[in-house]
């Protein structure tokens, strides 16, 4: 009977020891695989990026480099004179750098800056007051003769044109959703406008009323323009579930996909037009299992920025007060696929944004006063974190940057 017992023990004990091996080494061999793609990438790529930080404060806009040799971020300085500087947009060949601002008296503006080689910064060209108030989002059309700022508390989208020369801004139209919604007045918060891929479209997205505003592009051309007698008009009202309250939209950099982030349901709309360009609801898709609903809690959770790989393979969402990041695979059809949820290792992340290669991932954390680096596996779309840099200032939108190392 003893010796029966004896064996049976040992029979469990291997089994045991199968189990582990079976659970552990798949994850062993995987953290070993994401070690060595970090140590790859460091071997074989860049091992300093740039990149340009906007903040809450009166810090200007600063440089940073990311130097993976020593693990850290360095502050490298003030590049661009500008008090409270918001969302910023540059131009492809990094020359030309526009923001919104606030100044101390809360009134916005909109500022084009151009890169000086000799000061290593940028020098001030031009800068116009913004009708609106609020101004939280502004965007370069693809032909770089365009802008669109987006102003919260008014409900205003602004255009504005430049120059020939590239040196002057003047607004060229103006539209107010809040007063232009069939004679019935109704808070509107315009929080983000864009260009679609082929630029055929402006899509504007308004939080308040859960609704995605597109407007001709064509008809918002210079040429198309005359201020004292135009105005805008959208071409297509769609509505999103009410509560969505739409914030950031990101383009698919190939396909017609757009999808829109929610701040206040917290999830992901697909969106996708027709042949005629006429916009509709394809799929939605939430961000959290459980949250915190309460508006008086400042912990709320409130999604904030969403983006999409340069590949097109993989999407991006970040979510204050669960203070997560989500990451989603795209498939051919424009369908998500969730992949991984990952702490941002700060509080309140309002912004993030790749490296140029798209190798890593930063993330501003308004709150904490930090910002947080991720390693980004281009063939999962996984991130892996690496360390968090202190004391950046209420950090607000990031951008990367190679014009200067």
């Amino acid at each position: 009977m003893l010796k029966l017992l004896k064996e049976f023990v040992e029979v469990k004990q291997s089994l045991f020891r199968g189990v582990l091996i079976g659970v552990l080494f798949p994850l062993l061999v995987s953290s070993c695989a994401t070690s060595d793609s970090v140590s790859e990438s460091l071997d074989s790529g860049n091992k300093t990026y740039a990149f340009l930080l906007g903040n809450f404060d009166d810090k200007g806009v600063r440089r940073l480099t990311l130097d993976l040799e020593s693990n850290e971020l360095r502050d490298d300085g003030l590049v661009a004179n500008v008090r409270s500087p918001g969302y910023m947009s540059l131009s492809a060949n990094q020359n030309h750098l526009y923001l919104v601002s606030v100044d101390e008296h809360k009134r916005s503006s909109l500022a084009h800056f151009s890169w000086s080689n000799n000061k290593a910064g940028f020098d001030l060209v031009d800068k116009k007051d913004i009708k609106g108030i609020s101004a939280c989002h502004i965007a370069l059309s693809s032909d770089q003769k365009q802008l669109a700022v987006s102003n919260y508390r008014s409900g205003d989208l602004e255009l504005f044109s430049m120059s020939s020369s590239g040196s002057e801004i003047n607004e060229s139209a103006y539209f107010n959703n809040s007063k232009n919604l069939g004679g019935v007045s109704r808070p509107s918060h315009i929080h983000y406008a864009n260009w679609s891929q082929d630029s055929s479209s402006l899509l504007v997205a308004d939080l308040a009323t859960d609704e995605l505003l597109v407007f001709d592009a064509a008809k918002l051309s210079d040429k198309a323009l005359t201020r004292k007698t135009d105005k805008l008009k959208p071409r297509q009202r769609l509505s999103l579930p009410k509560g969505s309250g739409p914030r950031h939209l990101a383009f698919h950099p190939v396909l017609d996909y757009v999808y829109v982030l929610n701040e206040l349901s917290n999830s992901i709309t697909l969106v996708v037009p027709d042949e005629n360009a006429v916009y509709s609801l394809a799929d939605s898709y939430r961000l959290l299992v459980d949250q915190v609903s309460s508006s008086a809690d400042k912990k709320r959770d409130l999604s904030s920025a969403i983006r999409i790989s340069s590949d097109g393979r993989f999407l991006y969402a970040a979510v204050r007060g669960e203070d997560s990041l989500k990451v989603f695979n795209i498939a051919n059809d424009g369908r998500l696929k969730f992949v991984q949820s990952i702490s941002t290792f700060g509080e309140h992340p309002r912004d993030f944004n790749f490296s140029s290669d798209q190798n890593y991932l930063l993330v501003a954390n308004t709150f904490s006063d930090s910002i947080s680096v991720f390693y980004r596996d281009q063939g999962t779309g996984k991130l892996n974190y690496l360390f968090s840099q202190s004391g950046l200032i209420k950090p607000s939108n990031i951008l990367a940057f190679d014009k200067y190392k």
